[in-house]
């Protein structure tokens, strides 16, 4: 009775992907068999002991490793994020966020219109020519601002032409290179990567918002591979399945250095440097907009704003510098829609827009 209840159990966790309940089930299976067999009852119940300590450890690793308290409060839709091949993506519909900080000051009170692709919608206006493409992170995105506030749809105001936004919340330049390769629609005259460096530790998997996304790495010849998806055991079967979902083995992640390396320099660069030889294959211009970082970033590597921008040069038809200011420590407070998030504010997306605006024309002779 007691084995057909733990096996029983063992099967109810695995089917649930419950880490803790699987542990203990396992406990009490062992257990079991250590109290009906005596010639194996040793070997079981160390077994049972093993799965028993590590069913403890699972339940107390979240409270082992606490992240530095984010101040603010953000109120978002439980189903907003929906996970793909190529990373994280929105589900279809209009989305209601909302950041308030201590003190009840609310940061910002918005919505973000989704399409049936997963990417935000950019309002459409009278517009004619090829397309430009938009790719990047949370700046891109929009994160805060009204569907008319985002740097593609200010874009598109100024120039007349179409735009689309495949910019998205978390994302390094994995992303943007997995879907220049999916199935996606990218067609149109121009790619434009918006890229600050604080994305090569994103493509590095280095933060835990990064789980599920494309992994890439630089093999022994040079060549850039895809090795499977960030934070993800590979190759392991439906134990693989199972640690994924481990506390512990979040807690192990999390406790890793999260420093950026001369190597994660490399991979964003060799990542950025695929989107370009992608683009002009097929006849497309490549332009990357770069926001400098604080040069705190870079230490401990040979990197630095002025190599990654002499770097990123050598791979695009242009690079544009949109920091707004000469150091990034000195962007004015108007440009940002709130002094700890500084996420852009609509000023710096309609300011960057003018200087894109001039860019774009200029590639398209």
């Amino acid at each position: 009775m007691v084995f057909a209840l733990s096996l029983a159990l063992v099967l109810a966790a695995y089917a649930y992907r419950n880490v803790s309940g699987l542990l203990l089930a396992l406990t009490l299976l062992f257990g079991g068999l250590a109290w009906r067999s005596a010639p194996l009852r040793t070997s079981l119940t160390v077994l049972a002991s093993l799965f028993l300590a590590l069913t403890v450890a699972e339940s107390i690793a979240p409270f082992l490793y606490r992240k530095p308290a984010y101040p603010y409060k953000l109120l978002s839709p439980v189903d907003y994020w929906v996970v793909t091949d190529i990373g994280a993506i929105g589900s279809e519909g209009i989305h209601h966020f909302k950041l308030i900080a201590p003190g009840d000051r609310v940061i910002y009170d918005t919505d973000y219109t989704i399409g049936e692709d997963g990417f935000r919608v950019t309002p459409p206006a009278a517009s004619t020519g090829d397309r430009i493409n938009f790719f990047g992170d949370s700046f891109t995105f929009g994160e805060g601002l009204g569907d008319r506030e985002t740097l593609p749809y200010y874009l598109a105001e100024l120039t007349g032409r179409p735009v689309k936004n495949y910019g998205f919340q978390g994302y390094g330049v994995q992303q943007p290179l997995a879907i220049l390769d999916s199935e996606l629609d990218t067609s149109g005259a121009i790619n434009f990567l918006l890229t600050i460096p604080w994305q090569a530790q994103r493509a590095a998997c280095k933060v835990n918002y990064s789980a599920g996304s494309p992994k890439y790495e630089i093999a022994a010849d040079g060549e850039l591979v895809e090795t499977g998806q960030c934070r993800m055991i590979t190759g392991w079967g439906p134990l693989g399945k199972i640690i994924d979902r481990s506390k512990l083995y979040d807690l192990y992640l999390d406790t890793r250095s999260t420093e950026v390396t001369d190597a994660d320099y490399d991979r964003y660069l060799a990542i950025i440097g695929e989107m370009a030889r992608v683009s002009r294959e097929r006849g497309q211009k490549f332009i990357v907009g770069f926001i400098r970082s604080d040069e705190s970033l870079f230490k401990g590597t040979h990197f630095s704003n002025e190599l990654l921008l002499e770097r990123l040069r050598a791979l695009a038809d242009e690079v544009v510098d949109l920091t707004l200011a000469p150091r990034n420590e000195d962007v004015d407070r108007k440009y940002y829609i709130d002094e700890i998030d500084k996420h852009p504010s609509a000023l710096a997306n309609q300011e960057r827009a003018k200087i894109l605006k001039d860019v774009f024309e200029r590639q398209s002779k």
